[in-house]
């Protein structure tokens, strides 16, 4: 059975609030785990933005209880911390301010309903530990507008975007996940974005309606140690392994006409390119683009 106590503010503290106006200690409620952790049961704080803490009396905090931010009309932050492993069912129902929530590595399940009606929510950053997103999660979150779904996700639930009005990019970083049904249910602008070479689209498809577009990720590139050698003009690429990069250039900014000149795959994140033409020039220009 959990046992069930109250963790209040020092004297200290307190006195401290008193000489800095503003400046509010969030409080919690919590229980014990059968395994001596934490449960975050209530906040009980006033304060808008709220850092939960990652332990209290010795003890660490692994989940976030059920309703533990239920209805607050007060929280429009929330950062998690870090060794908090679920988010239990309705942890941040009806928290209709709320606009941010950091999320740690360390999650691994999040529970049905636990942003149900967070209607001001615009975005949220799943961490890469998460293997689970269950029925409802982000059930009328009506300002989301893109997510970003971890290649460690295997299984999303039942109605998790429904009546998500606004949401209009998911962006899938493996293979098609398990869905359950109406996923995207009152999503009417709603675009699945999956990499090449994933799989299971074909069956995602058939369960949400929605057929994937290729995702072209954005990915920096930068250049390094211009100059000439051997009356070539010479520089690296560098960027992300085996990433083909077309170099492109022009003698003209005014009204310009990019050509390509050459190609490069980025073997281990760079590769070097040589313009052996650039003499026949008096001024050239050069940018890079994915192919």
């Amino acid at each position: 059975m959990n046992t069930a106590f109250r963790l209040t503010v020092p004297a200290l503290a307190l006195a401290l609030v008193h000489v800095a106006p503003g400046v509010v200690q969030a409080q919690f409620d919590y229980t014990t785990n059968y395994n001596g952790t934490l449960n975050l049961v209530l906040y009980t704080g006033t304060n808008p933005v709220v850092t939960i803490p990652s332990s209290s009396a010795g003890l660490t905090l692994t989940s976030i209880g059920s309703g533990a931010f239920d209805g607050s009309a007060i929280v429009t932050s929330v950062t998690i911390p870090n060794g908090v492993l679920r988010i239990h069912a309705n942890a941040f129902d009806g928290c209709f301010n709320l606009t941010n929530v950091t999320i740690p590595n360390s999650l691994t399940n999040i529970e049905g309903y636990v942003f149900d009606n967070c209607s001001k929510l615009t975005s949220v950053t799943l961490p890469n530990s998460l293997t689970s997103i269950q029925d409802d999660t982000f059930y009328f979150c009506s300002s989301l507008i893109s997510i970003t779904i971890p290649a460690s996700v295997t299984y999303i639930g039942n109605d998790v975007f429904y009546a998500c009005s606004k949401l209009t990019s998911v962006y899938f970083q493996s293979n098609a996940p398990s869905v359950g049904s109406g996923l995207f249910t009152r999503d009417h602008s709603v675009t699945a974005y999956d990499l090449p070479g994933t799989t299971g689209w074909d069956v995602f498809s058939s369960s949400t309606g929605l057929t994937p577009v290729l995702w072209q990720p954005q990915v920096p590139l930068s250049i390094a140690n211009p100059g000439v050698q051997s009356n070539q003009f010479v520089f690296t690429i560098n960027g992300a392994s085996n990433l083909v990069v077309v170099v492109e250039a022009t003698a003209d900014l005014t009204n310009p006409v990019w050509s390509p000149v050459g190609t490069n795959t980025l073997a281990e994140g760079s590769s070097p390119f040589t313009d052996p033409q650039w003499t026949h020039y008096p001024v050239r220009f050069y940018r890079l683009r994915m192919p």
